[in-house]
């Protein structure tokens, strides 16, 4: 009898009688001697799932498929080992070419009066079909782009005939006919910034929402408002937006370099910003990994200035514009078996404001994101990656700039420079082009129905570069430090870094509470913030 074959029979007879230890150490010798011979990871496989040793059967049998891809036996057993580790995508990618999940029933929990229509668009099905990762993943972005419900959950439930329930569970947002206490919580969950989230779902049982935030800080009064649903299908939703500002900045600490005592005295650069946007937005799902979303929008800014920004009367213009927007998101990895996703989103706004000296403009971004779970199973660690970047063509008036800094109505946090002074905007760098990147790591330290902590570290690097002097033309000849161009932008890289920690609530939103430190100015910042 071959050595492999002797091999084989006495791990599998030292398995049988409970020595698991002596059978994975004859396998894993088997397994060097034999690296073609695609029994060896497969059994070893088995002992290792005897031994509650999920991760590690799972990269066996990834190994066994590697020499043995027609294995129809290793092949199930890993989407088992995966479905039973909680990782639904991966048990689907593994059993899919083995005609498996075959669904005999499907259901969604919660309903809440939606259209029924809808529903069944969202997640069609037909008895004794083979459920896919394809149809799996459609599902989940329909649900992310049609906010149903504040949360759900997908559950395979095995039959004794080898076929499945597929079970939706669902949390259905708060009503106030049915859940008072629970919705007005919702609604006061940005109280302690001197803000409320009125919120009002599936109006008259049509899928139909509207979303808002209200706030009366006297620094920075805004409105926000949103009207959206579907249209006729789970891929495509419109909706109606509104954004109004009224905003006090203090421009002093933002100007590159900072202006000393001796030429500008503290606040004297102040800034009164009046804005109001309104928007007609489609978003549009092509199968599961591509979104398009596209809006038109027409805008009207007015400025006053405290003292006068020297050198940049163009630049704080009052003016309409009329706003094209686009944005192009991808799934560009989608390893379920590794739990790694990597996204990109190309965007860009072109502008036609109607005041000189302005004129046209477009404002152009990119985004890659990287997620990645590390554990087999859960959520116990996490890790976000962002690389993101924006160009500015053409001139534009001052509410145009981006910021890098932390603020709660800025995307582009760089956590250790806070963007408020004094509760005035204008304390983070502001600029006409930007490179961002941010990094985080986090760990799950309680979870229960109500509420889940992730804590961890974050470090945020970037640099902001000043407007050209084309955007901050001077009508008078002068500026600071004798050139429109100094006036913003970060002339180094900025890096922070700190710790983070996020309680997700119930509501579906979560608090954000973080420490920052500024690696430059050895600066320390304390944030806190509401996810919506």
């Amino acid at each position: 009898m071959p050595a492999a074959e002797l091999l084989l029979l006495r791990a599998l007879a030292q398995g049988q009688l409970g020595q698991l230890s002596a059978a994975a150490q004859t396998l894993r010798f088997a397994a060097r001697a034999y690296p073609g011979d695609a029994r060896f990871p497969t059994e070893l496989a088995g002992v290792l799932y005897r031994e509650k040793r999920y991760g590690a059967a799972i990269r066996q049998l990834h190994r066994s498929l590697h020499l043995n891809a027609g294995d129809e036996y290793s092949r199930s057993f890993l989407g088992t080992v995966d479905f039973l580790q909680g990782n639904l995508a991966a048990a689907l990618a593994d059993w899919n070419p083995i005609e498996r999940p075959v669904l005999a029933d499907q259901r969604l929990e919660a309903q809440a009066g939606l259209p029924p229509l809808l529903l069944d668009r969202i997640a069609p099905f037909v008895p004794g079909s083979v459920y896919t990762l394809e149809q799996y993943r459609r599902t989940e972005a329909e649900l992310a782009l049609q906010p149903l419900f504040a949360a759900t959950s997908f559950e395979l439930r095995p039959l004794p005939d080898a076929r499945f329930d597929l079970i939706l569970h669902t949390v259905p947002h708060p009503a106030w006919r049915t859940a008072p206490f629970a919705s007005l919580l919702s609604t006061l969950r940005s109280l302690p910034y001197q803000a409320v989230d009125p919120e009002f779902w599936n109006l008259h049982h049509s899928a139909v929402s509207l979303t808002s935030y209200l706030r009366w800080d006297a620094q920075k009064r805004m409105v926000l408002a949103r009207l959206a649903g579907p249209i006729h299908s789970p891929d495509q939703r419109l909706s109606l937006n509104l954004d109004a500002r009224n905003e006090n900045w203090n421009l002093t600490r933002t100007l590159a370099p900072i202006p000393t005592p001796a030429q500008i005295s503290a606040n004297a650069i102040g800034l009164n910003q009046e804005r109001i946007y309104a928007s007609l937005g489609l978003d549009e799902l092509f199968g599961s990994r591509l979104l398009l979303r596209t809006a038109a929008g027409f805008s009207r800014r007015r400025f006053r200035s405290e003292t006068g920004l020297p050198g940049s009367s163009a630049f704080f213009t009052d003016t309409s514009a009329i706003e094209l927007d686009s944005a192009l998101r991808a799934t560009l990895v989608d390893a379920v078996a590794h739990r790694l996703t990597l996204r990109a989103r190309m965007g860009a706004q072109v502008s036609h404001y109607f005041a000189r000296p302005l004129g046209h403009s477009a404002r152009l971004t990119a985004a890659l994101d990287s997620e990645w779970l590390p554990q087999a199973s859960g959520e116990p660690y996490r890790l976000h990656v962002q690389a993101r970047a924006g160009e500015t063509v053409g001139q534009i008036p001052f509410d145009e700039l981006w910021m890098l800094g932390f603020d709660r109505d800025n995307p582009l946090w760089l956590r250790g420079h806070n963007g408020l002074v004094n509760g005035r905007k204008g304390n983070a760098p502001l600029g006409t082009r930007y490179l961002l990147g941010n990094v985080d790591f986090d760990r799950l330290l309680w979870r229960d129905p109500l509420v889940s902590v992730r804590v961890g570290p974050f470090v945020d690097t970037g640099r902001i570069y000043a407007a050209d002097a084309g955007l901050v033309a001077s009508t008078a000849g002068s500026s600071v430090n004798g050139s429109p161009s100094s006036l913003f932008g970060s002339p180094i890289w900025l890096t922070d870094t700190g710790l983070q920690a996020r309680v997700h609530l119930f509501s579906g939103s979560a608090l954000i509470l973080g420490w920052g430190h500024d690696l430059r100015s050895d600066g320390n910042t304390f944030y806190s913030a509401i996810s919506h």
